[in-house]
């Protein structure tokens, strides 16, 4: 193929020019299926520690399909070519029993409480341990009972557009360009977990006993809501609490970036290239953290606090692949390899619920965590139409 296309090079033609010979072929369009997975993302970030341990890593998901289009053309011995890629959301879903307790405040391991330390804890800031650590809630231990059920979902999107302008792929071994791109990763998350409430006596003598947790507690943190929870020894009826957090993580990378490419393999109807990219990016990035405590049962409670951030900051993204071209006819090629995109400096949706923090005052703030590394992999396989 480099043979048939190598005297364009040589040759004086206008990008746009439709010709009837494959040797003066000075425009290309590539359509790709694209299979592509990630990693390093977030997904699998500690939810509960404990004897029953749990984490997101079920719901990382594995190889989605997507597509990329390219077009370009080519003017003596230089070359302009424009892609767009787009990846079906990446994740899923898992779900689970807790076999033993969830304790909501500082009391786990405590012999009134918890007397054979098998209780499990939130693995990361939640307004639930701030609001039963409250001063009214001092006295007693805030859980949820045995077999409390717990889901988590992560979704996360990607697209990617990019123009380059550099030497012709087809002129000689190796090429260089350099070019705009222009990334979004955007992502959303949630954990749930359900359970029946219940509140015991901790043996410290601190505080008075208010056999719940009240709605007082939950509204000093920043909730904003009504209704409290009660005991199983003091209320009419079991009072299940929910607690859902939900993340969101938006990131937009536009900056430039450099390629670098050479053809390993020259065949007279295969070719091999490798290729690299890189570039540094300017990222506006967003986060959004948003918690819900809700009763059913005996509590009609309902509660909600949400925080939100946005800033911009310097991203790097990068590529390296390999790519092989098999001449079918005069004008047709089947196109393949296999690649893999690193993206540095971005807000993984996993992250989002770890960046909540308190102040001096006791007071919840959350800044958007864009220290986040993601790979991304996978294969593609196309045709590539020349003219």
């Amino acid at each position: 193929m480099s043979r048939r296309l190598g005297f364009a090079c040589t040759v004086l033609v206008v990008v746009g020019t439709l010709s009837t010979s494959s040797a003066q072929a000075q425009l290309f369009f590539e359509a790709d299926a694209v299979f592509m997975d990630r990693g390093g993302d977030g997904a699998g970030q500690p939810l509960v520690v404990g004897t029953d341990a749990v984490d997101g890593s079920g719901a990382s998901g594995g190889f989605e399909p997507g597509y990329r289009l390219r077009f370009g053309g080519r003017l003596f011995d230089y070359e302009v070519d424009a892609s767009f890629l787009q990846v079906s959301p990446f994740g899923g879903s898992t779900g689970g029993t807790l076999t033993n307790m969830l304790i909501l405040d500082n009391t786990a391991g405590n012999a009134m409480v918890d007397p054979g330390s098998t209780a499990n804890v939130l693995a990361f800031p939640n307004g639930l341990y701030a609001a039963a650590t409250q001063p009214d809630e001092l006295g007693e231990g805030e859980l949820l009972s045995a077999g409390a059920n717990w889901t988590y979902f992560d979704r996360v999107n990607y697209r990617d557009f990019e123009i380059n302008m550099g030497t012709a792929r087809d002129c000689r071994r190796w090429r260089t360009s350099l070019g705009y791109r222009h990334i979004r990763y955007d992502g959303n998350n949630q954990f749930v977990i359900s359970g029946d409430f219940d509140a015991i006596d901790d043996g410290t003598g601190l505080g008075a006993d208010n056999d719940g947790l009240a709605g007082t507690s939950l509204t000093a943190v920043g909730f904003t809501g009504s209704g409290s929870f009660a005991n199983l020894a003091t209320s009419s009826s079991v009072d299940a609490l929910t607690y859902a957090s939900q993340g969101q993580a938006r990131n937009e990378l536009n900056g430039a970036q450099v390629t670098l490419a050479y053809r390993v393999f020259d065949g007279t109807w295969v070719t091999v290239e490798g290729f690299g990219k890189a570039g540094i990016f300017q990222n506006q990035v967003s986060g959004q953290l948003t918690e819900f405590v809700v009763g059913s049962g005996g509590s009609s409670a309902v509660y909600q606090r949400q925080f939100t951030d946005r800033k911009k900051s310097a991203a790097f993204a990068g590529n390296l692949g390999l790519r092989a071209v098999v001449s079918l006819t005069d004008y047709i090629n089947l196109v393949g390899g296999y690649e893999a995109t690193w993206l540095a400096g971005v807000a993984l949706t996993g992250d989002q619920q770890s960046a909540l923090t308190t102040d001096f005052l006791g007071a919840s703030q959350y800044s958007v965590d864009n220290t986040g590394d993601v790979i991304l992999h996978g294969g593609t396989l196309g045709v590539e139409v020349l003219w």
